[in-house]
C-alpha cells in the first residue's frame, strides 16, 4: 500500500466519510415519511456509523474500548445490508414494509450483537481476533460461525436480493425511473466493492474504504437530486399530463401545505402558491372532502371572477401520511348558462302559471258566454272553447316540468297505492273500464310518479276514438330487483308522431305541444333510471315500465 496511507491519514479519511452521510440525512429528513426515504436515511446513517466506529477503534489505544466499539461495528455491517434491502423493496414496490418483517430481519443482528460481548465457545470471534501491540484490531478473514453467517452469508444474501430488485426495475422501466434506479444500484455497487477490497486485503488493516464508498454515494445522491429528483415516483408521462391538464390541480401534504401545482394553477394563483396553506386560498374546500355533491367556489383570477367545481381526493403515501389532491374545474360558462336557463324557466313558469292561465280563462269565459247567450257562431265558439281547454291542459302539463326537475332523489312508494290513486281519478267516467292486477310491492320512483300514471291512462282514453267501451288494464310482473308494470288498452294505438318523442332527438316533434304528455312521462321516468317502452298496433297499445324494487324499511 502507498506510504502516504498512514494510520493518522486513514483515521482522518474515515472520519471525513461521516460528513456526506450527515449532509444527506439533513437534506432528506423532512421527507422521511415518503416511501423508501426512511431506509435510505437509515442506510446513510449506518454508513456514517460504520466509518465513525472503524476510525474510533483504530484511533484509541484502550483494548476494552476498542473491542467494545468493534462489537457495535460488527452489528452495523449486516444492518447496512438490511437497510439496503428494505430501500430496494419500498422503492420498487412503493408499499411500506411491516414492522414485523423489519423485526424478523434484525433478529440475526441482535443475536450477533448479544453474543459478541461474551463470545461463548468462540461462536463469534476466533482466538486470533484481538488488539495487537500497535493498538490495531486484528481481524481474521473468517471469524467464528455466528459472525461468518451473519456478517458475510446473511449480509451478502440481502445485498444480492437488493441488487436483483434494482436490476429488475432497471430492465422493465425506462426514462427517469430507470436513471433513478441506476443511481441507487451504483450506490449499492460502491458499497459492495469497498467491502470486497477490504476482504481481499487490498488496504491496510487499520483502514476501511467503505467510508470512501459512502462519500462517492453522497456525490451520486447530490447529482441525482439536482438532475432527476431521486426517490420521486412520477413518471415522465404522468409529469407531462399533470402539467398540460387544463384543470387547476393542487397537491397538498398532510399538514395542509400546497407542495405542488400544475401550470394551470400557477397561471391562475401565481408562483407563490407553492408553500402556502390550502386554507389561505380555498378555505371553503378544507371540509369538502367526502361531500356527495361537488362544491362550487368563486375565485378572482387574472381574467376576473371565475366559478369552479371543486373535487378533493385523499392520497396516502409513505407511513400513515394522508395528503390531498384538489382539482378545480372551471365551470364559469356552465354557471352562466345555468343562470340563464333558470331565468328562462322562471319567466316561462310565470307566463304559464299567471299570464297564460288568466288569458285562457278570459277567452274561455267570453266564448262560453257568446255561445250560451246568443246562440250565434255556435260552431266557431265551440272550436274556440275546445282549443282553449286543450291549451289549458297543455299549460298545466308544462307547469309540471318545474316539479320534475326540482326533485333528484327517488322515494319509496307502494305501487298498488300509487295505481289505485291514479285509477280513482277516472272512477265513474262513462265508457271507460279500468282493471288492475298489481302486486303489493314497493318501488323507488319520482315523488310525482302519479303524474306519469295518470298521463298514460289519459293517453289510452284520449286516443280511443272507436265505438264502445275503452278498456285499460294495469298488471305487474316481478323479478328479484325490479317490477315490470304493463299498461295496455283496446284502442287503435298512439299515433306515431307522438311515440317518436321517446327516441333520441325526438324532442323536435314537440311542435304545437303535440306529444308533450309522453315527453313529460319519459323525462320523469328517465330521471329515476326507469325504462319506458311502447308497443302499438291496430289492436291497441302496450306500455312497459321497469321500476326498481325498494325495501320500505330502508
Amino acid at each position: 500500500m502507498t506510504a502516504w496511507l498512514s494510520v493518522r491519514v486513514a483515521v482522518v479519511l474515515m472520519y471525513a466519510g461521516v460528513l456526506p452521510s450527515l449532509g444527506i440525512i439533513y437534506l432528506l429528513y423532512d421527507d422521511r415519511h415518503k416511501p423508501g426515504v426512511v431506509w435510505f436515511l437509515a442506510l446513510m446513517a449506518t454508513g456514517g456509523l460504520w466509518a465513525f466506529l472503524y476510525a474510533s477503534f483504530t484511533l484509541v489505544q484502550s483494548v476494552p474500548v476498542t473491542l467494545a466499539l468493534a462489537n457495535f461495528f460488527w452489528a452495523a455491517i449486516p444492518a447496512a445490508a438490511i437497510f439496503m434491502f428494505l430501500l430496494a423493496y419500498e422503492y420498487v414496490f412503493k408499499s411500506p414494509v411491516s414492522p414485523r418483517l423489519v423485526l424478523v430481519l434484525f433478529l440475526p443482528v441482535l443475536v450477533l450483537f448479544g453474543l459478541s460481548w461474551t463470545n461463548p465457545q468462540h461462536l463469534v470471534f476466533t482466538p486470533a481476533y484481538g488488539v495487537g501491540p500497535d493498538g490495531i484490531l486484528q481481524i481474521p478473514p473468517v471469524g467464528g460461525p455466528v459472525k461468518l453467517l451473519v456478517t458475510k452469508v446473511y449480509g451478502y444474501l440481502l445485498t444480492s436480493f437488493a441488487a436483483g430488485i434494482f436490476l429488475g426495475e432497471i430492465l422493465r422501466t425506462d426514462g427517469l425511473r430507470r436513471r433513478q434506479t441506476i443511481y441507487l444500484f451504483l450506490i449499492l455497487v460502491a458499497l459492495a466493492a469497498s467491502t470486497l477490497i477490504k476482504i481481499f486485503g487490498l488496504v491496510p488493516e487499520y483502514f476501511d474504504p467503505t467510508s470512501a464508498a459512502y462519500s462517492v454515494s453522497g456525490l451520486l445522491f447530490a447529482y441525482s437530486i439536482q438532475k432527476h429528483g431521486l426517490l420521486r415516483f412520477i413518471s415522465v408521462g404522468r409529469d407531462q399530463a399533470f402539467e398540460e391538464i387544463k384543470d387547476i390541480v393542487l397537491i397538498v401534504d398532510a399538514d395542509g401545505i400546497i407542495v405542488e401545482v400544475n401550470q394551470s394553477a400557477e397561471g391562475f394563483f401565481g408562483g407563490e402558491v407553492v408553500g402556502a396553506t390550502l386554507d389561505s386560498y380555498l378555505p371553503q374546500v378544507s371540509t369538502a372532502d367526502g361531500a356527495e355533491d361537488l362544491p362550487t367556489v368563486e375565485l378572482a383570477g387574472p381574467a376576473g371572477q371565475r366559478h369552479f367545481a371543486c373535487q378533493t381526493s385523499t392520497v396516502r403515501y409513505g407511513r400513515t401520511l394522508e395528503g390531498k389532491i384538489v382539482v378545480l374545474n372551471d365551470i364559469t360558462s356552465l354557471q352562466q348558462r345555468q343562470d340563464e336557463l333558470y331565468l328562462l324557466k322562471e319567466i316561462l313558469t310565470r307566463i304559464f302559471r299567471h299570464n297564460m292561465s288568466n288569458a285562457l280563462t278570459v277567452i274561455h269565459g267570453n266564448a262560453s258566454y257568446i255561445r250560451a247567450e246568443t246562440g250565434a257562431f255556435a260552431d266557431q265558439t265551440s272550436a274556440i272553447i275546445d282549443r282553449v281547454e286543450e291549451l289549458q291542459t297543455q299549460a298545466e302539463k308544462a307547469q309540471a316540468f318545474e316539479k320534475i326537475f326540482e326533485h333528484h332523489e327517488p322515494v319509496t312508494r307502494s305501487l298498488r297505492e300509487e295505481i289505485d290513486a291514479a285509477v280513482s281519478h277516472y272512477a265513474g267516467q262513462p265508457d271507460v273500464s279500468i282493471r288492475t292486477a298489481v302486486d303489493d310491492v314497493h318501488v323507488a320512483v319520482h315523488p310525482d310518479f302519479n303524474i306519469a300514471l295518470r298521463e298514460l291512462i289519459e293517453n289510452a282514453i284520449t286516443h280511443d276514438d272507436t265505438a264502445g267501451e275503452t278498456e285499460v288494464t294495469l298488471s305487474t310482473g316481478l323479478t328479484d330487483t325490479h317490477v315490470h308494470l304493463r299498461i295496455s288498452d283496446s284502442g287503435p294505438g298512439i299515433p306515431a308522431n307522438e311515440t317518436t318523442i321517446l327516441q333520441p332527438g325526438g324532442e323536435t316533434t314537440l311542435q304545437h305541444s303535440t306529444g308533450i304528455g309522453l315527453w313529460l312521462v319519459n323525462q320523469l321516468l328517465t330521471q329515476m333510471d326507469c325504462s319506458l317502452e311502447i308497443e302499438t298496433d291496430a289492436t291497441g297499445t302496450r306500455i312497459h315500465i321497469e321500476l326498481p324494487r325498494s325495501d320500505p324499511s330502508e
